[in-house]
């Protein structure tokens, strides 16, 4: 930091160091004004400009930034430490509801793999018993998931369920419609 009577060493993201720079031009913003010229979305720079308001390199009149928030640049910065580390606000619930879609989507995609894998086993084989089937359909999904017993036994239940494959005399044997 250049600009201040004592040299600072500030360790940052690249997203805050862009808004940062922003400031060798003038030293007040509008937090709106950073969209176009840091190619960021807002809520990236929401959080990006809270942690620079929180370790103090910016000065906001606002407890919560929206996109009309003025941020001056603090020319009286002071900390006791030569190397000042600027943390991301960490925001917990856009994160947990990112994740569960993850999730959701992982395991949809895993389902429809199941699905394709059983039906590829069964049409290649024709009339297979359980443990074999079971056996194959791990062998064959392991290079992109361990898969449990009970996911591979629900999927065979739906694809009984939308008729690929049915029960034969034997109660543990599975064949395949065509």
């Amino acid at each position: 930091m250049n600009y201040l009577d004592r040299k600072y060493q500030a360790t940052m993201s690249v997203h805050q160091l862009s808004i940062l720079l922003q400031y060798s031009n003038q030293d007040v913003f509008q937090l709106g004004n950073f969209v176009p010229l840091t190619a960021l979305s807002l809520p990236t720079i929401i959080r990006a400009a809270k942690a620079l308001v929180e370790t103090g390199f910016l000065i906001s009149n606002e407890k919560d930034l929206t996109e009309l928030s003025v941020l001056t640049l603090n020319t009286s910065f002071n900390s006791k430490r030569i190397n000042v580390k600027v943390a991301l606000p960490q925001s917990s619930k856009p994160q947990e509801k990112e994740a569960e879609a993850t999730c959701n989507t992982l395991m949809q995609d895993r389902k429809y793999y199941m699905e394709c894998t059983i039906v590829r086993i069964m049409k290649a084989r024709k009339v297979m018993k359980h443990n074999l089937l079971v056996e194959e359909v791990l062998k064959q999904t392991q290079s992109r998931f361990f898969p449990d017993v009970q996911f591979i036994k629900k999927n065979i239940e739906a694809l009984i369920d939308k008729l690929y494959i049915q029960r034969t005399d034997q109660n543990d044997e599975y064949e395949y419609i065509s």
